[in-house]
């Protein structure tokens, strides 16, 4: 199957075997997929993924939009096998990077010439 150009911007590849620090927890968003590797559809091209240590979340940097919000960083869920993007955070630069602080509870993005900090569980 042929991808349009603006879909295969928008794929990010997954391995999804299990999340290394989650590896002998069971858990819903833990959960099999159907297919070792899955390709979800991301609102603009990502750059880097960041995974919660339980595996159930990822947040990914979005340097370009696929429409008017801009760039940011789109919240992906796990559960029950299956991935999906829950919401976007726009940023007005350009972010790259991203790291979760050790407690889970702070995101922080390179975002240009800025670092955004964000509210990991909101």
């Amino acid at each position: 199957m042929s991808r349009s150009p603006a879909a295969a911007r928008a794929a990010i590849v997954l391995a999804l075997i299990a999340a290394p620090a989650a590896r002998g927890q069971s858990s819903d968003c833990n959960a099999e997929t159907k297919e070792p590797v899955v390709q979800l559809d991301l609102p603009g091209r990502p750059f880097e993924p960041t995974i919660s240590t339980d595996g159930c979340w990822l947040f990914v940097t979005l340097t370009q939009a696929d429409d008017a919000a801009g760039p940011g960083v789109a919240v992906v869920r796990r559960a029950g096998g299956t991935l999906s993007v829950v919401r976007r955070v726009s940023l007005q630069g350009s972010p790259t990077g991203a790291v979760l602080t050790h407690d889970q509870k702070l995101l922080i993005v390179a975002d240009g010439g800025y670092l955004a900090f964000l509210d990991a569980p909101r």
